[in-house]
């Protein structure tokens, strides 16, 4: 029993390695095939199953990927597994539709979570804030950012959407604004104003948005701004216009009202 057992271990451990030969040669059929079989040959196989994950995300299989590196990190506790699993949970809840994106975001944030507090730190503290920021569970999220300990311009972005996603606009817009100023890369930079773009717009500063857009490079949202900014401006002048003329019209009223007979006293004749 004992040599059996052995065997059917390294016979897993083969099939995997296989699989991941044909991964780097890009054949991610072969690979998912050899992976499958390795995961029937020994299912207590954190590297069967980290395999499984790796021929899945390179097939576009986002949901499955995630639940193989999840199975591997339940398997070996392995902080790095986790993280992996974590991540990919977040790509696919990304990618889903609206009817799974909550839950895939709810199940890699329960990964997260386990992976921080395995290996506490500023990165794994990132992680879970990510994966629970996206289940809208903004004020848990808050708490893992403010646990980073850190004011970088990803760290700065994150708070900041989660304030926009709690509707409390001007804390948003400061930390957009914190985050653009903080040095972000150029992809992170043109996120960062695309957000501040939708604050200000929901604020209807619309002028303000259009700028916004403008430097993140989003000509269509800076036009469609402009727009609405013009608009606006047409409708505070109707707006103006229509109280000139009601008091137009109150004003005439009241004259009509004096000057009607009997409107005003008749004077008392000298005596």
């Amino acid at each position: 029993d004992a040599i059996s057992g052995h065997n059917v271990l390294t016979w897993a451990a083969f099939l995997a390695v296989r699989a991941q030969v044909e991964l780097a040669l890009g054949n991610q059929g072969p690979a998912l095939e050899l992976a499958r079989q390795a995961v029937a040959a020994d299912p207590a196989s954190a590297q069967a199953y980290t395999v499984l994950g790796l021929a899945q995300a390179q097939g576009g299989g986002d949901r499955e990927a995630f639940e193989a590196y999840r199975k591997a990190w339940e398997l070996s506790g392995d902080a790095e597994l986790g993280t992996r699993a974590a991540e990919a949970g977040i790509f696919a809840a990304r990618r889903a539709d609206e009817g799974h994106k909550r839950q895939l975001y709810d199940h890699a944030a329960a990964v997260a979570a386990k992976v921080a507090e395995k290996r506490p730190g500023a990165e794994s503290a990132l992680l879970a804030g990510e994966a629970v920021m996206g289940a809208q569970r903004f004020d848990e999220a808050l708490g893992w950012f403010n646990r980073t300990g850190q004011s970088t311009p990803i760290v700065l972005y994150y708070k900041g959407q989660c304030f926009q996603g709690k509707r409390e606009l001007a804390q948003a817009e400061s930390l957009f604004r914190r985050a653009l100023a903080a040095g972000p890369d150029a992809g992170l930079r043109g996120d960062i104003l695309n957000s501040l773009g939708f604050v200000l717009d929901l604020q209807k500063r619309y002028g303000d948005a259009a700028a916004a857009y403008a430097d993140a490079g989003n000509a269509a949202k800076a036009a469609e701004m402009r727009e609405r900014q013009a608009r606006s401006a047409q409708n505070v002048k109707a707006d103006e216009e229509a109280k000139r003329l009601e008091e137009l019209r109150r004003l005439e009223q009241e004259y009509r009202k004096l000057t009607q007979p009997g409107a005003l006293p008749t004077p008392t004749p000298k005596s």
